[in-house]
């Protein structure tokens, strides 16, 4: 069994690809989320997927961290190890730094006096698309930072910016995701302007590029796409980039990306090309619940986490009283003609009501 692991508002990422095109993946799933595991005081084993963890707090990062080591203790595959994970400035700093990135990012509070202008602000654990305007000076950074007034200082920080027009003028947003190794091209968005969240160009000379590119994804940019992923210390994840004289500028990973539109959604165009990106990712994950299948008679593992880490992800002692009585019940009703007693209660309650 696979456990896939997300903040408990963004499942829907997983489940619309369970319900689509990965039906048949859907048995090997059990979805959870960071809530329920701060209570858990084993783990069944099997395979374990972290994802989301860019959207958590601190308390609970470090917290899913410590759970992390202790599965890799036990050997039991595991796609992106919490605690070996890069987040978005950290990563596009160590990027810079390798010569992976043409660009680097900064806390608000951590500009540098050699920033590159253009640059704008983004909120660290954002998907939504809001950014600053472009700016051409620190007294233009500064303006536009009030216009987030509303995020916690700490999560804002400054993106140089980098012009990813091809030659016909068209802004191209790129994905590739890492299941496990396999290395899937998912699409090419194209758009008139510099932020792309959706394909808002489908002239038949793109969609014919797009499907070039999930076809016969050129080597160079998979090999690219292979040093950064690697670089992050993500393995289940995506890749968002644009392409500079053929290099792989990277905007971000997302940890847990969409992973596929339901097939009734896909233009008809995209149809053939986005059947095959996502039955690729369909293999990756049957052959990680290969993987989760042959540790599936070990052990559980009995979780040794600090009181500390517990009580600073809000778990108090009558929480955790509570969560036993619960479990009890929940065991005790299974046992033999417990459900029986239950429903003769019920029906005689029902009966002495009339």
């Amino acid at each position: 069994m696979i456990y896939f692991f997300t903040h408990h508002y963004h499942s829907y990422t997983i489940k619309s690809f369970l319900d689509g095109w990965g039906r048949s993946v859907r048995p090997h799933v059990t979805l959870r989320n960071y809530d329920e595991l701060r209570y858990a005081r084993s783990l069944p084993p099997g395979g374990y997927i972290f994802a989301d963890t860019d959207r958590i707090d601190p308390a609970c990062r470090a917290f899913v961290e410590t759970v992390g080591e202790q599965i890799t203790a036990r050997n039991w595959p595991m796609l992106n190890r919490p605690a070996k994970l890069l987040y978005r400035v950290d990563l596009l700093k160590k990027l810079s730094d390798a010569g992976l990135s043409r660009v680097a990012a900064y806390r608000i509070d951590q500009i540098p006096s050699n920033l590159r202008y253009p640059a704008f602000v983004r909120i660290d654990d954002d998907h939504t698309g809001r950014l600053g305007p472009i700016c051409n000076d620190r007294a233009a950074l500064d303006e536009s930072t009030k216009a987030f007034a509303d995020i916690p200082r700490e999560k804002l920080f400054v993106f140089e910016f980098a012009d990813a027009r091809g030659p016909d003028g068209i802004y191209r947003k790129y994905a590739i995701q890492n299941t496990n190794g396999t290395l899937t091209p998912r699409h090419i968005m194209f758009s008139h302007e510099w932020v792309v969240k959706y394909t808002k160009l489908v002239e038949p000379r793109l969609m014919e590029e797009e499907e070039d590119f999930i076809t016969n994804m050129p080597e160079c940019i998979a090999e690219q796409a292979r040093k950064i992923f690697e670089l992050a210390g993500t393995t289940y994840g995506r890749l968002d980039f644009g392409v500079i004289d053929g290099f792989v500028q990277p905007w971000e990973i997302n940890l847990n990306p969409m992973l596929a539109k339901s097939p009734d959604q896909v233009d008809l165009s995209r149809l053939r090309t986005q059947g095959e990106s996502t039955g690729r990712i369909r293999e990756a994950f049957h052959k990680f619940a290969d993987e989760a299948e042959n540790v599936k008679d070990e052990p559980e593992l009995e979780l040794a986490i600090p009181t500390d880490l517990r009580t600073n992800v809000g778990v108090n002692g009558v929480e955790g009283r509570l969560l036993f009585l619960g479990r009890a019940l929940g065991r005790a009703e299974k046992l033999p003609g417990i459900r029986q007693l239950v429903h003769t209660c019920r029906r005689a309650r029902w009966i002495a009501s009339r």
